[in-house]
């Protein structure tokens, strides 16, 4: 199983397992047919309603055509058949993909389809990274999401009713950044090291305004804690 490092802004490192061939071969069959499915839909209404209009042939030719590019750089790196497989793609430098990464993938998708696809698996199979030619371009690959675990199992069993959160502001954050401050959590329970959790915590007092003297790992857990309580509410209205 190949594996990606990468270093977050915040410098916690995250290891991803990197998509395996198969995984991507059946992502992209599963495209394949969402867009397959679309173009006989598509037949059989203009085949009921009749009409010569360039619109239809528009119709037609363009939104397949674009199929990769809009869902990735729509759906933050993932097509619909990527995310039923859990993938997803990442720059390897730890960035946020942009447009110009999705757009670089894209443009090379062509040769790398040659001979049903064997210059992508030659490649992806010939790179330490598991990059095709786009990903070589783009500086990007496809990895494959750990699976989303919540807190309910592990430093929380169950929402507190009434919960006061100790900080204002938490639904700022987001689950991504959730996700890096766990992490963090996770390098220093394996490790002892505090550095991730220190730089993390300092980052999250300056964005929340915080002033205290808290333990950066009691601020992370208590910030999960605050967030979790917050959102869940939320999403229960």
């Amino acid at each position: 199983m190949q594996t990606l490092k990468i270093q977050t802004p915040q410098n916690v490192v995250i290891e991803y397992e990197i998509a395996s061939i198969w995984d991507r071969i059946v992502a992209n069959f599963r495209d394949y047919l969402i867009i397959i499915s679309y173009i006989i839909l598509l037949a059989i209404i203009v085949g009921y309603i009749g009409g010569n209009n360039p619109l239809v042939y528009f119709l037609f030719a363009i939104p397949p055509f674009l199929y990769q590019l809009l869902f990735e750089t729509f759906m933050n790196g993932q097509s619909p058949g990527m995310k039923s497989r859990g993938l997803k793609v990442v720059r390897i430098d730890g960035k946020e993909c942009n447009f110009l990464n999705y757009f670089l993938r894209w443009v090379l998708r062509p040769i790398d389809l040659f001979f049903y696809g064997g210059v992508a698996m030659l490649t992806i199979a010939a790179t330490r990274k598991g990059q095709r030619l786009g990903d070589l371009l783009a500086g990007t690959t496809v990895i494959r999401l750990k699976k989303q675990y919540s807190l309910d199992n592990t430093l929380f069993v169950n929402p507190e009713n009434n919960y006061v959160p100790v900080f204002t502001g938490v639904d700022r954050l987001n689950d991504r950044d959730m996700e890096i401050i766990k992490e963090a959590i996770k390098v220093y329970e394996a490790s002892g090291n505090m550095i991730p959790a220190g730089e993390l915590s300092k980052k999250i007092k300056t964005a929340l305004d915080i002033q205290t003297q808290m333990d950066p790992i009691v601020l992370l857990k208590t910030v999960l804690k605050d967030y979790y309580n917050t959102t869940s509410a939320f999403k229960s209205l």
